[in-house]
């Protein structure tokens, strides 16, 4: 009898010290629940890319007429945005991405590659953002790497059609159009390929003022405007005969691609919706 009444009182014990661990093990300090993890505390902001010819966005093929009077069709738009980084309040930075890819075509739901657009997505976190920098092509320690490393969905990869094979190295800014200079048809190409380490350009800082909560959302928008790129002041190029250039045939070439870089990215502006 006094057997049993020991082991009814042990079995007791047992049970109050594993409800008290229990307790302890699923409560807090006050014995509350434990709190779920936080979500992270990130905002998304959209860059979208708009070109431009003067106050009308331009549709992708659609015939339009520039301030010299030529008419153009836009075939292939094209280029990479490298160390893109918001400036914090404080004068710090934050990078959001390494390259991003805009491709002004619109995407075609027949095809099974990778593709890209003219906007791109990314998180960062919450806080207060003053500015916006970026590159315009591909910086020197990355441009001569090999595409076929990249994942098939990666903007350096070889889907993005943007490695120059023969020249072992990435093109920076390509745009394609057919254009009518005066002869009532469009018979005169622009094929405008950039690339090499020296046309590598590092963009101002563009003001901005975003101050993001935690799960905000904000929108940003590159635009260009057609007339800039050929028609800036000192330093216009001349469409009749400055219309072809692959950046490293010869020296004028690369003049060529040059000026139509550096035109390019002072032609750029940033707006906030």
């Amino acid at each position: 009898m006094q057997l049993k009444q020991t082991y009814q009182w042990i079995t007791g014990l047992t049970l109050v010290a594993a409800l008290v661990a229990l307790t302890s093990f699923s409560g807090c300090g006050n014995g509350g629940p434990i709190d779920p993890p936080k979500p992270p505390d990130v905002a998304e902001i959209t860059l979208s890319f708009d070109l431009e010819n003067g106050s009308e966005e331009l549709a992708f093929q659609a015939p339009f007429t520039d301030v010299m009077g030529y008419q153009h069709r836009l075939l292939t738009l094209k280029f990479y945005l490298s160390n893109l980084v918001l400036v914090k309040a404080d004068g710090s930075t934050e990078e959001v991405d390494e390259v991003v890819l805009f491709d002004y075509k619109p995407i075609d739901p027949s095809l099974n590659n990778p593709q890209w657009t003219r906007e791109v997505s990314f998180t960062l976190p919450s806080g207060d953002y003053t500015g916006i920098q970026f590159g315009v092509g591909i910086p020197a320690d990355i441009n001569d790497e090999d595409p076929t490393t990249y994942a098939n969905e990666d903007p350096l990869s070889a889907f993005s059609n943007m490695y120059w094979n023969w020249a072992t190295m990435y093109r920076f800014i390509i745009l394609e159009a057919e254009s009518d200079t005066g002869t009532g048809s469009f018979d005169h190409d622009i094929l405008i390929h950039t690339g090499l380490d020296d046309l590598y350009r590092t963009s101002p800082v563009y003001p901005i003022s975003l101050s993001l909560a935690s799960g905000d959302q904000a929108a940003l928008t590159l635009s260009l405007d057609w007339n800039d790129i050929w028609y800036a002041e000192g330093a216009s190029i001349l469409l009749k005969e400055e219309h072809i250039t692959h950046t490293t045939d010869t020296q004028e070439d690369f003049d060529l691609a040059s000026r139509f870089t550096d035109n390019f990215v002072a032609g750029l502006k940033i707006n906030q919706e």
